[in-house]
């Protein structure tokens, strides 16, 4: 069977719509809605939360103080499986003057937009982005970035990692890291 990523949105429902997510999400595969954040491998929210082992969170923190619009030229970590593709190309980035935790991912001018931290339970990606004003979320690039991140989270799905096995090769399967779940 497929590998289907569990995704739980926290997101207060006046910003989805600044961050296009429904659009967004009806062009992914791969994923269901989770209503139980600690069953899901993918957490969507606005503040950091208490994560369990193998999630990853990403955090779009509401806008504060002071911010600036960012036309680039932005540098970006194409190195990391979360920015494959990814050229912010065009892309007007409204930010808050705030420093990201973790290890900054993209930035502009001195300003990180995009930071992973690894936590001891989980990763979190720490989005510093006004969705308000500019066209991040409208771009191309901010679809790229969720589907990156999903795939990323294929991983922590609880399955066989392959469907089909050559012969005398590693067939491996991941159990689930929730205590109590019940796998064999």
């Amino acid at each position: 069977p497929a590998r289907v990523v569990g995704v739980c949105d926290l997101l207060p429902a006046a910003q989805r719509p600044l961050l296009e997510l429904d659009r967004v999400m009806l062009a992914l595969r791969g994923f269901r809605r989770e209503v139980d954040a600690s069953r899901a491998q993918l957490v969507l929210s606005d503040k950091p939360g208490q994560l369990t082992a193998g999630q990853t969170e990403i955090v779009v923190a509401p806008a504060e103080g002071e911010r600036d619009a960012w036309r680039g030229p932005f540098v970006l970590d194409r190195g990391h499986p979360w920015l494959a593709g990814l050229q912010l190309e065009g892309v007007v980035w409204l930010s808050s003057r705030r420093t990201l935790p973790g290890h900054v991912l993209a930035a502009v001018g001195n300003q990180a937009l995009l930071s992973e931290e690894f936590l001891d339970a989980g990763r979190r990606l720490w989005v510093n982005l006004d969705p308000s004003a500019g066209n991040a979320p409208r771009s191309p690039d901010w679809p790229l970035l969720l589907a990156n991140v999903l795939e990323s989270c294929r991983a922590e799905v609880p399955g066989a990692e392959m469907p089909n096995v050559v012969l005398g090769n590693e067939a491996r399967y991941r159990r689930s890291l929730l205590a109590g779940n019940g796998d064999t």
